[in-house]
């Protein structure tokens, strides 16, 4: 599997062309939505954009996923990350097809 930003989703046609003709496996993809700035940049670490407090991770993780479009059930919130991650994965099947290209951060 390869999970990588929207950006990249041009690319990827020519990509499984040149695997197919090579005779290689083609893996699935799935694009992800950009998060970006307010000033319109890519959250990056090359861009040095403020880093995630990891005391806030399951609060961040709430917030992500809300924008994913898989807003944690209340008894959730205050959970781990691990118990939210869990959650979101039996969930995500669904998603990838709704996702937006960009999310702008406020």
């Amino acid at each position: 599997d390869v999970v990588r930003g929207a950006d990249l989703m041009e690319s990827t046609g020519w990509q499984i062309a040149l695997q197919r003709a090579l005779g290689l496996p083609v893996p699935r993809h799935a694009h992800l939505p950009l998060l970006l700035e307010r000033t319109g940049g890519k959250l990056a670490k090359s861009r040095r954009s403020a880093p995630l407090d990891p005391a806030s991770a399951g609060e961040t993780l709430v917030r992500v996923l809300g924008l994913l479009g898989l807003p944690p059930p209340g008894e959730l919130h205050g959970q781990g990350p691990e118990v939210m991650l869990g959650w979101a994965a039996g969930c995500w099947s669904q998603q990838p097809a709704r996702l937006p290209k960009e999310i702008v951060l406020d």
